[in-house]
């Protein structure tokens, strides 16, 4: 990996396969809209032909519209790196980790093929959050009617116990947590007992100082406990808790975007406005978009 990896490059990848060709085509017409400069490395595992590589190669590099600058895009085949028997146990959303892994980006932004950016890559890569970490997670919507089981939580505590020796037994321990952010969602997970904590549509992670935390995810993706969770995204932070790395959420919560309408309410007096949407979306501090999954 050491000699794969360009020292200190920054660049965009994406995990893609066939079935994910127009989501990626259209990820790549949102980087022409935001005028990206940045590499993207497209890593895959022998499951997108060259037809797609064609058209993604077309779309990124053609000279069309030169106010959109074309893109420098490379692709990635990393099925000759796992061994036999191995390559199929990656599916959906584990086949991340081998994009973040084996990119060639010293410090990648992962995104998610049906990511939107709204702000320019260079000013994701200067969040003070990351500035000061390395890494950065997006917080997920609260979902309060997705609970853990009380012996999932205690799994959960003798699993932190072990890795890192912090006891969580005792639930007021987690107001000796330093960085706020990761308080919260140890709060959420362990006495609240939420299961949604990490968007991980788009997750900016320096591998020089979070390799091994990335590898502790991997770990715990096919573990016994990979059950309590969906998909990949909680394995994110908590990699990097049971690894012992600092790591923090953006401070702004999740939010909802999509069209406000008007409403006539029979319990209320006059008329409020709502919008009625389930399209994911992160805003900045001051309350502007930063990226939505599309």
């Amino acid at each position: 990996l050491q000699t794969a990896t360009q020292t200190g490059a920054r660049g965009i990848v994406i995990s893609a396969s066939d079935a994910q060709l127009d989501e990626t085509l259209r990820l790549l017409k949102v980087l022409r809209s935001i005028k990206n400069n940045f590499p993207i490395e497209i890593v895959h595992k022998g499951d997108l032909s060259k037809d797609s590589i064609g058209s993604l190669v077309k779309y990124a590099r053609n000279q069309d519209a030169l106010e959109y600058p074309a893109q420098e895009i490379w692709f990635l085949n990393v099925h000759s790196v796992l061994s036999p028997g191995y390559s199929e146990k990656f599916e959906a959303y584990s086949n991340k980790w081998l994009a973040l892994i084996f990119s060639s980006f010293d410090i990648p932004i992962l995104l998610d093929s049906d990511t939107v950016p709204f702000v320019s890559i260079e000013k994701l890569y200067k969040l003070e959050e990351f500035q000061r970490t390395g890494v950065l997670f997006f917080k997920d919507r609260i979902i309060s009617d997705d609970l853990f089981e009380l012996s999932q939580v205690d799994v959960l505590k003798e699993v932190i116990y072990g890795c890192v020796g912090l006891n969580l037994t005792d639930e007021s321990n987690i107001n000796h947590i330093k960085d706020p952010m990761v308080a919260q969602a140890l709060e959420n997970m362990l006495v609240k007992k939420y299961k949604h904590h990490l968007e991980s549509g788009l997750v900016i992670l320096d591998k020089k100082r979070h390799l091994f935390s990335v590898l502790t995810s991997l770990a715990l993706q096919f573990s016994p406990i990979a059950e309590y969770f969906h998909g990949d995204k909680e394995w994110f932070w908590l990699g990097a808790l049971l690894s012992g790395n600092p790591f923090t959420f953006y401070p702004v919560g999740a939010s909802n975007i999509g069209k406000l309408g008007s409403v006539i309410s029979k319990e209320t007096t006059g008329e409020f406005y709502q919008i009625c949407s389930v399209q994911l979306s992160h805003t900045d501090k001051d309350g502007s978009l930063l990226w939505l999954n599309g």
